[in-house]
């Protein structure tokens, strides 16, 4: 496109010579100008849309998804690991949320937060979260890969457990799960800022204004 501008330029100024007699000299300046200024104008608007690209690469993601027990597999598994114990193997049922704004970038050097309501009302709880039953405990945990949000669901003996529950045949409850990915830089300023990830209401907005 650029170059048929020019073209175009170029044939604009040559007509023009040939009614006006100029020395060669006099015709640079009325031919190189409207190309010059040709090459600036689409110079000048590549810039600015890869700036806008740029900037869109940078805006965090949202998502809502509302999982029914149709929408769980089995068997996933997931281990779990707390300060001065050895790691624990679960066996678990898993759901996949496809969450495209989780890039490499994000793997390595963001984060990414997933909260759902285990209750009936409208308030958000970060995962991973447990329930204390009777005598087993229900769990909530969740990791993610590039583009993807596994969550696992499984249950947990506690000090009261006499033996679990069949998982393969369980049924798990609808949900309503919301996930925030958070680039690099936000994540590291909300480090130090030490504003509360346990609080979904307040993360969007914060990724916004910081990311």
């Amino acid at each position: 496109m650029l170059l048929s501008q020019i073209k175009q330029a170029g044939n604009f100024a040559a007509n023009n010579s040939t009614n006006m007699k100029q020395s060669p000299r006099a015709l640079l300046p009325g031919f190189f100008f409207p190309v010059i200024m040709l090459i600036i104008f689409s110079l000048s608007a590549c810039k600015k849309g890869d700036s806008a690209r740029a900037e869109g690469n940078r805006d965090p993601g949202e998502g809502t998804v509302y999982i029914t027990n149709a929408a769980w597999s089995y068997p996933g598994g997931w281990t779990e690991k707390k300060e001065g114990e050895n790691a624990t193997y679960f066996s678990t049922k898993y759901t996949d949320i496809p969450a495209p704004r989780i890039t490499d970038e994000i793997v390595q050097h963001g984060m990414v937060l997933v909260y759902f309501n285990p209750s009936d009302d409208e308030s958000y709880t970060p995962l991973p979260y447990r329930l204390e039953s009777i005598d087993h405990d229900y769990n909530f945990s969740f990791g993610y890969s590039k583009g993807n949000i596994r969550v696992h669901f499984y249950y947990s003996p506690n000090k009261r457990s006499k033996g679990m529950p069949s998982l393969a045949t369980a049924t798990v409850k609808d949900y309503t799960f919301k996930y925030v990915v958070v680039p690099g830089p936000a994540s590291i300023k909300q480090q130090k800022d030490g504003i509360r990830l346990t609080r979904y209401e307040t993360i969007p907005r914060y990724i916004s204004e910081n990311h």
